[in-house]
């Protein structure tokens, strides 16, 4: 095909009302990878005239505008519905961090090499310390703080509950798995989850107490004892 049939039926498939199967691939690499250029190509490789303007005609092409602007809000609110589930998913590991993964029982920082992948991400930063006088090193690890991961967790929560509102059925999945990573983290092995809202129902109090039933019995009849000469007797 010549270069001007090639302009000439890329100007009529920007014309038409539909996507062409040669558009579709641009808009699914578009959204997978933001790369215009590399998308265009792709989806029409024959296409070697004028890259810079034909890239940006199709953009604006207003059927194919939309569907991007569409997938890529989509998958930001996928991306909004996981994030509560992944943040979960480290402080849990924050949480259950085992010093003797990093260093041995005399205190001696592991090899890096030594240390499970998925624990060693945990790593912030480490720092070499040499003694001036015996020329002995020493490797100490940054490793995360617990009160803090415990401190995040009500941040977290939050997110979750935000999240909820954009998630819709199509990620409730994930929605659901952060809530039971959330309960595990509060019961530990305890499989019953735990009420963190605060519509949960609380018990009555009064004057700062909870009072037991016997207590309000006792109550009651102190109360009928003051009163009893504003209580009218019983009629035969």
């Amino acid at each position: 095909m010549s270069t001007t049939d090639i302009m000439v039926s890329f100007k009529q498939m920007l014309d038409s009302d539909e996507i062409s199967p040669a558009e579709q691939v641009f808009i699914d690499e578009y959204v997978a990878t933001l790369n215009k250029s590399a998308s265009f190509k792709k989806a029409f490789p024959d296409h070697t005239v004028d890259l810079y303007g034909s890239v940006n005609a199709l953009l604006e092409k207003p059927i194919v505008k939309e569907q991007i602007s569409t997938k890529i809000q989509k998958n930001l609110d996928g991306d909004i519905a996981r994030s509560p589930a992944m943040l979960l998913k480290y402080t849990e590991k924050y949480l259950n961090l085992d010093i003797l993964d990093f260093y041995t029982k005399d205190g001696k920082a592991r090899p890096l090499d030594e240390i499970d992948p998925e624990k060693r991400c945990l790593v912030g930063n480490l720092s070499l310390t040499i003694n001036n006088k015996t020329g002995t090193s020493y490797v100490t690890y940054t490793l995360p703080n617990k009160e803090k991961a415990l401190d995040r967790l009500e941040s977290i929560i939050k997110l979750l509950v935000e999240s909820r509102k954009v998630v819709g059925n199509e990620f409730a999945d994930e929605a659901q798995e952060a809530a039971k990573m959330r309960d595990k983290i509060f019961n530990g092995d305890d499989d019953t989850p735990v009420n963190v809202s605060s519509n949960a129902p609380k018990e009555k109090k009064r004057g700062g107490r909870t009072w037991s039933e016997e207590q309000k019995e006792e109550a009651r009849q102190k109360w009928i004892e003051r009163n009893k000469n504003k209580i009218a007797p019983n009629k035969k």
